[in-house]
């Protein structure tokens, strides 16, 4: 009975999480604020400028606060976030019917959530990264890189690595691991039919022609060589075995390595560029939903790009340790599977044909945006191009959305052209409505959306606001030891939860706390944002991880030997970096320990800023 029992939960924990959740956290539906939060703490969470104690215990009463309700639909949000019970982006619509009926925000406020001018921004660069896909683009920059660097082992994993981080700064990172993945694989199995096919091949011909050879005759023959040539004692005796086993070594830790660096650098490289993946995105939104302040592309650009190029080097040298390094590799000739894989790739670029009219027009789409985004503000507010338009009303969305909508518009082919009738020809766009459709990422965009709408929650209820209250105990310690403390805690998690999830449910937390002690918020915000993303540990930490393992050259120890280690070194690296380039008055300003665009009932700007113990740095107002 009891093993049946037990099989039974094994098979439907899924379902049994889904409906037991919300009875779990139903009691907090039942609680009152106003009779379990003390009259400081509450003023403390919702009060007005300006407005006394009694102002705002008299506004409670009259319309009672929904901070309890709001922790359980975040609850039951986490809880199937966690476990995968429905589907990520089913889950994140659970906002637009728990949120009104629990009275914690109107059904017109939480849609609007959903389709904010970051996800404007994501559309946009998803658009021109479909473009890109559908007129083989990354392929071919990818075949050109590889072709440059080399086919020596170590230089090959560099290709690979540096082009995907390279490529995922603006694809998914799907996206880049399906496109790079098969491509090594290709080159895997030419190197192992040249190198270590070749080699058991050999072999196998010269125990044909010697097994009519006795043991004693072959010892013999042994003893024979050796006593002629006594510098030659240990390749005589071991060469045979031993040279097909250092190959097949060397090719197993080239397949590991060459994987492992795909899917590790698809989720670095996301970290590089505003658009490159969902938590810098949902980071973004939260600055602007919070405070109304804009993280532009070169605010973000200036302290994220040289984390991902320093965290892809460090990935690299880590890896190439690992498994490229073996012990015998002086021992073995391996210019003949360099050859091979030099031509393959040669071959397949020289498929790709000349660069093609469709491709120098995304090439100047891109360059185009890019050229936007770097020049629209780029010595903050009163500077770039933006100027010459109302204050606020242009966002780095409005030219992401100008350049997608010219892709729908510009022609594949060159204009004016007629057929063999004199018949003017009408060339197809660049790319149709339907390409865009059937290969955007619609399910990350409803994640992203049920983000902005459970922060949204989180933040009007005053629920980060009292979890803020409770971390007072944390007072005590410097900023930097927070800082890891936060970096070290959403790395853990994001190993078994999906990336977008973790962000979305630390957000809104992260800058309750910062203001309540303190600090400025995106001080904690913005490393934990890239720190979120990498997840090395488990093929389930993220997607490319999955999609490399499916290849079936690695084991799930391989992944953790090197994630873990990684996985650290990246929290760490997000950490510094925001030391060293977030601490310019143009980017984050981080020493500033009360910004300017924090609210007025900010604990900072309340009481005297003198009195903080816990702050080593200086306050610049």
């Amino acid at each position: 009975m009891g093993h049946v029992a037990l099989e039974f939960v094994k098979t439907y924990y899924k379902s049994i999480l889904l409906f037991i959740t919300p009875i779990i956290f139903s009691p907090l539906l039942t609680l009152n604020e106003l009779e379990t939060i003390s009259n400081d703490e509450l003023f403390d969470i919702y009060r007005s400028p300006d407005e006394t104690m009694n102002e705002t215990l008299t506004r409670l009463n009259e319309n009672p606060p929904t901070l309890y309700k709001c922790a359980y639909v975040v609850l039951v949000m986490v809880v199937y976030w966690c476990m995968e019970c429905a589907p990520l982006p089913a889950t994140a619509l659970i906002p637009l019917f728990a949120y009104p009926f629990t009275g914690v925000l109107m059904g017109k406020q939480v849609c609007g959530l959903y389709f904010k001018d970051v996800i404007v921004l994501f559309l946009g660069g998803l658009t021109l990264a479909i473009a890109i896909e559908v007129w083989n683009l990354h392929k071919r920059i990818a075949l050109f890189v590889l072709n440059k660097v080399g086919t020596k082992p170590p230089l090959l994993l560099a290709g690979f690595m540096g082009t995907t981080s390279f490529i995922s700064m603006w694809m998914s990172n799907v996206a880049s691991t399906a496109m790079m993945a098969p491509i090594a694989q290709a080159v895997l199995e030419q190197l192992k039919e040249v190198s270590v096919g070749d080699q058991a091949s050999e072999k196998q011909g010269q125990n044909g022609n010697n097994s009519n050879k006795t043991a004693e005759e072959s010892k013999q023959l042994i003893v024979q060589n050796v006593e002629s040539d006594p510098t030659e004692t240990d390749t005589l005796c071991v060469q045979p075995d031993n040279e097909l086993e250092i190959k097949k070594r060397m090719y197993n830790g080239l397949c590991k390595a060459l994987m492992l660096g795909i899917a590790f650098c698809a989720s670095i490289g996301g970290t590089g560029m505003l658009t490159g993946t969902g938590p810098n995105l949902i980071s973004v939104n939260q600055a602007m939903q919070q405070y109304g302040e804009s993280i532009t592309f070169v605010k973000w650009s200036l302290y994220a790009t040289p984390a991902c190029i320093v965290m892809t080097i460090i990935c690299w040298a880590v890896l190439t340790y690992m498994f490229l390094m073996d012990k015998d590799r002086s021992k073995i000739d391996t210019s003949k599977a360099d050859k091979v894989a030099a031509e393959l790739l040669a071959n397949d670029y020289k498929k790709l044909g000349a660069v093609t009219f469709p491709e120098y027009m995304i090439i100047g789409h891109f360059m185009v945006l890019l050229l936007l985004w770097l020049t629209r503000a780029p010595g903050g507010k009163g500077t770039g191009w933006s100027v010459y338009f109302k204050d606020k009303y242009v966002t780095d969305g409005s030219s992401a959305q100008l350049v997608a909508f010219m892709l729908f518009i510009l022609p594949a082919k060159k204009p004016f052209q007629r057929d063999e009738n004199g018949q003017f020809i009408v060339a197809p766009p660049l790319i149709t409505w339907k390409q865009m459709t059937s290969k955007m990422g619609w399910g990350v965009i409803f994640l992203l959306g049920g983000g902005f709408a459970m922060a949204g929650g989180i933040t009007s209820s005053g629920l980060g606001k009292f979890v803020g209250t409770k971390m007072a105990g944390l007072s005590g310690l410097s900023q930097p030891l927070i800082l890891l403390l936060c970096v070290l805690i959403i790395n853990v998690m994001t190993q078994v939860t999906s990336n977008s999830s973790t962000m979305t449910i630390f957000a809104s937390l992260l800058c309750d706390m910062a203001e309540r002690l303190q600090i400025n918020p995106m001080y904690l915000m913005i490393p934990c944002a890239v720190s979120v993303s990498m997840a090395f540990c488990l093929p389930v930490s993220t997607p490319p991880n999955a999609v490399v393992f499916e290849y079936g050259y690695l084991r799930i120890s391989d992944m953790v030997k090197v994630g873990l280690p990684l996985s650290l070194i990246g929290a760490l690296i997000s950490m510094a970096m925001i030391h060293i380039t977030g601490g310019l008055e143009w980017t984050f300003d981080i020493y500033n320990t009360c910004p300017d665009y924090l609210p007025e009932t900010a604990p900072c700007k309340v009481a005297p800023i003198g009195t903080d113990s816990l702050s080593n740095f200086t306050v610049n107002n």
